[in-house]
């Protein structure tokens, strides 16, 4: 009823405190829902329209990296032949 006088005296009453939360989340949610519209709406940027900028060095090993991975690992070394073992086991 006298909410006017509290207020001039410099109190916070709870209807207020109420009312600001309220206000701020109300518009936090709103700022959700534009984030989300402006997100659908923008179109995404396909590989050809940003400029490629990579070195000759590297699209050069990225060619090489992709033919490796086509052809396979490459042995370094002859196989190792597996060891069998030198003991008879005679069957009785």
């Amino acid at each position: 009823m006298f909410d006017w006088f509290w207020r001039t005296l410099g109190y916070t009453l709870k209807k207020d405190v109420r009312k600001e939360y309220i206000d701020r989340k109300i518009k936090e949610e709103q700022d959700i829902v534009t984030f989300e519209r402006i997100a659908k709406e923008t179109p995404s940027f396909s590989k050809c329209v940003i400029p490629n900028e990579r070195s000759q060095k590297q699209k050069f090993q990225q060619r090489t990296y992709a033919t490796a991975t086509k052809e396979g690992p490459i042995p370094q070394s002859p196989p190792i032949p597996i060891r069998k073992s030198k003991r008879i086991i005679s069957k009785k």
